[in-house]
């Protein structure tokens, strides 16, 4: 049987460890939304420098 902080000390690893796992997977997921926002921003610019609006 574990003691309380032992159990402590396995949730916070536990914890730690699905938090790894979420950074793994959103953080190259942010990337790419920034990136797409960045796309997204040029675009506008254009469109609108070819449509005579500054």
């Amino acid at each position: 049987m574990h003691t309380g902080a032992e159990q402590e000390a396995e949730r916070r690893l536990r914890e730690a460890a699905a938090g790894c796992g979420r950074a793994r997977v959103l953080d190259p997921v942010a990337a790419e939304l920034l990136r797409y926002r960045e796309v997204r921003e040029q675009y506008g610019r254009v469109a609108r420098s070819r449509a005579g609006v500054v």
